[in-house]
């Protein structure tokens, strides 16, 4: 798949998606909070964070029927935090602030892709 093609496929998903405050926060990262380097040291110098996508399945290989992707990065009552990987999954599933995909592969791909919407990933 080609880079506009990626780009394309990522931005259909994330549209269907704006109602998710994670899917707001990629598609408009400008108007909220961030986490800079300065404050994190799991970012390299220069380095923001909004969101920091992962993803997960609901049962073991074979007996999964949902994959889905989420932020381990929450946005709450106007700040974020970046939360470890069991508590955002918990979060996640607890919240709706996911979004669910019918294949593994899916997900993987758009927990990799999905920055082929900005023009400089």
């Amino acid at each position: 798949m080609s880079k506009e093609e990626d780009r394309a496929r990522a931005l259909k998903i994330l549209e269907a998606n704006s109602d998710l405050d994670f899917v707001q926060r990629i598609l408009s990262p400008e108007k909220y909070p961030n986490i800079s380097w300065e404050n994190d040291q799991r970012l390299e110098r220069g380095q923001t964070a909004t969101h920091q996508m992962t993803w997960a399945q609901n049962a073991p290989d074979g007996e999964a029927t949902e994959f889905y992707v989420y932020p381990s990065i929450v946005h709450e009552d106007g700040a974020l935090d970046w939360m470890s990987p069991e508590d955002a999954h918990d979060f996640a599933v607890e919240s709706g602030q996911r979004i669910v995909f019918d294949k593994k592969e899916d997900a993987e791909w758009f927990a990799e892709k999905y920055k082929s919407i900005w023009p400089d990933k």
